[in-house]
């Protein structure tokens, strides 16, 4: 019998069974979903929890629908009331993707005790560092309470005024948050700027007495509660075997994000019996501020002896693309893309100068537009913000978090109420408020959530929000159209009042309200005549290659520096990394993995040389955008082999 027809029989079968189990917990689910399961992905459904694996999963591979109904797969079964399986990520959104999932193939109940979807962070503090850490840093708590208190590496609460250290010859003083504690007893930090300072020999004792101090008073940073957590596996081994009895099995997602401490962690957990099955694409691993290193996980793995399974098939971008991305990593085998492409070429180089290059958002736009694509659903994308500030349109650049609540007042109670206009009323108020109490940091997938925050609690704050700020709309007062001027002074009484009402913890008033004000200039004109003007030219996001991680987009113009600069943000840096760096191959590899359709690599005018190379990876050059990419009629689009199985279609719940 030949190969083909084997995988064909075997991934029926295992289809089957996968279905049938399901079908047992009464949930009601697409069938076609299932139906379009590869063999690669059942044979991870099925493979055997006591035997540990590593799923090697490539961009747009399905990993989370994968994990997800694997999960529901194995709960379906599960008979302990007392012990659970743990499926960890890295970010709350992650986790509530994986959550829903869960619950679509395996009820609403699926993923309740004993079990546990979340980040890999709170697992940790809710079974290791707040019940157990308190003993290894022998803190004695406060009125009974042992919780220890988690501080952020930023911070400059007053009172790590106590916890600081002065270095010799160093004019600011180091505070015991912005290190921390390590296995070794060596201080580490992810800060470029104390790596110097911190590894100097001589100041090693001083700050290693501040950190202890801190930690005895009952502090820690998130390292820190990774370091201690290790600790107390290491030196407690009853507590290990209690978390091992409690967690049989433990499944990371993303496992290309895992720290050395977090490995260390599951080490320990592994020798006490826990099967570890890990599940993420190493060639994502950009976190090396972080401390992140995918070549400690590919260590862990052979150590650990994980059984290696792939997932090859990438069904987010067509074969052009992933072609492309495979010569940017160094692989040779082959990688089976997406069926069909509705433009052709589908990689670019386009070439810009120190005059154009403020011009390639403009040119972006208009080929996509060209193209019928969505701009919600493209993006351009480069290393840091250095680069994105010089292609930024003016007024982006300026729009402060006062138009962005402006903004969301208008399309909330606009005339239309269209299911767009709601969302895109949610996306600028969580935009807003992130800035305003989050210093901008959040999830923009999720209304720009922050990570410490539930994104269903988030999403209900903003729409009660967006309900209680009646009074600022329309723009007007007694009649009269207010400025911006005029306006913010409202908005300023308003959030005053809310600030005391948040369910979270948030900046300070006073710090938030400084943020509060009018773009420079604008202070005089009309608000709605500002909001009508933004409205007739969409905009393109610009965001860094961070932000984008996970995404999936129908058009990337990603943008090389002018020079080589920036870190990891120039093209050489991308096909040629110095110093055996490739962490910035992998930057490259990240953005260039998230288009469907079109990927276009911008870069300053280019040598001969430098040109060939670019070329060589499968990019099509080009002198001008428009009309160079063409829209390929519905029946000419490009195809390429199908990765689902055309034999099945019927797999009835």
């Amino acid at each position: 019998m030949k190969r083909a027809d084997k995988d064909r029989k075997k991934r029926w079968r295992l289809l089957v069974k996968v279905a049938d189990r399901l079908c047992l917990l009464g949930t009601s689910w697409d069938c076609g979903e299932l139906a379009r399961l590869t063999l690669e992905q059942l044979e991870f459904i099925n493979h055997r929890l006591d035997v540990p694996c590593y799923l090697a999963a490539c961009p747009g591979s399905g990993k989370t629908e994968v994990v997800g109904i694997k999960a529901a797969y194995e709960f379906s079964t599960w008979t302990s009331r007392y012990c659970g399986i743990a499926i960890l990520t890295f970010t709350k959104s992650a986790a509530s993707q994986i959550s829903e999932r869960v619950m679509k193939y395996g009820g609403i109940n699926a993923s309740r005790h004993p079990h546990f979807i979340g980040t890999f962070d709170s697992w940790l503090h809710n079974y290791i560092f707040q019940p157990f850490g308190h003993l290894f840093i022998k803190y004695t708590g406060r009125n009974g309470d042992k919780k220890i208190s988690v501080i952020d590496d930023d911070s400059r609460a007053g009172f790590l005024q106590g916890f600081k250290t002065k270095v010799p010859g160093v004019s600011m003083p180091v505070f015991a948050n912005q290190f921390s504690y390590s296995a070794t007893g060596i201080p580490e930090t992810t800060k470029e700027e104390l790596v110097t300072i911190i590894e100097d020999v001589q100041n090693r004792e001083e700050l290693k007495r501040c950190k202890v101090r801190f930690l005895k008073s009952g502090f820690a940073t998130y390292q820190d509660a990774e370091c201690i957590s290790y600790k107390v596996l290491t030196t407690r081994k009853d507590i290990a075997k209690y978390i091992a009895k409690r967690f049989p099995v433990i499944v990371v997602d993303e496992c290309q994000d895992l720290s050395p401490a977090e490995l260390k962690i599951l080490e320990q957990l592994q020798a006490e019996g826990v099967a570890v099955h890990l599940v993420g694409d190493l060639d994502q691993a950009i976190y090396e501020f972080r401390k992140v290193d995918p070549v400690l996980v590919r260590e862990y793995c052979k150590q650990q002896k994980l059984l290696e399974r792939e997932l090859t098939n990438n069904f987010r971008s067509n074969q052009q693309i992933v072609d492309l991305c495979q010569k940017i990593i160094g692989k040779d085998q082959a990688a089976k893309g997406a069926g069909k492409s509705m433009c052709s070429p589908q990689c670019v180089l386009y070439e810009y100068t120190d005059l154009t290059m403020a011009d390639l958002p403009t040119k972006f736009k208009e080929l996509i537009d060209a193209l019928g694509l969505n701009p919600s659903k493209c993006a351009i994308l480069a290393r840091g913000n250095t680069t994105l500030s010089k292609i930024a349109p003016q007024n982006d650049k300026k729009r402060k978090a006062v138009e962005l609540f402006a903004a969301a007042l208008d399309s909330y109670f606009g005339t239309s109420r269209k299911t767009d206009d709601l969302t895109n009323a949610l996306d600028q108020i969580g935009k807003s408020i992130a800035y305003l109490a989050f210093d901008g940091k959040g999830n923009h997938q999720r209304q720009y959530c922050p990570d410490e925050i539930d994104p269903v609690q988030w999403r209900m704050f903003l729409w009660e929000l967006l309900r209680r700020s009646s009074s600022l709309f329309p723009f007007e007062d007694s009649g009269a159209k207010l400025t911006w001027s005029g306006w913010v002074s409202k908005l300023k009484q308003f959030l005053q009042k809310e600030w005391a009402t948040l369910p979270f913890l948030p900046t300070a008033w006073g710090v938030a309200e400084t943020k509060i004000r009018a773009s420079s200039g604008t202070a005089k004109e009309q608000v709605i005549g500002a909001l009508i003007e933004r409205q007739r030219v969409p905009r393109v996001r610009t965001t860094t290659i961070h932000d984008a991680k996970g995404e999936t987009l129908d058009a990337v113009l990603l943008v090389s520096s002018p020079d080589k600069r920036s870190q990891g943000g120039h093209f050489e840096h991308w096909i040629r990394p110095a110093s055996g760096n490739e962490e910035h191959r992998r930057f490259a590899y990240v953005a260039c993995s998230r288009p469907r359709h079109l990927l276009i690599i911008a870069a300053k005018k280019l040598k001969a040389k430098d040109k060939n190379d670019l070329i060589s990876l499968g990019l099509a050059p080009t002198v001008d955008l428009i009309g160079a990419v063409k829209k390929l009629p519905e029946g000419d689009s490009i195809s390429c082999p199908t990765v689902a199985d055309p034999d099945v279609h019927t797999v009835a719940p």
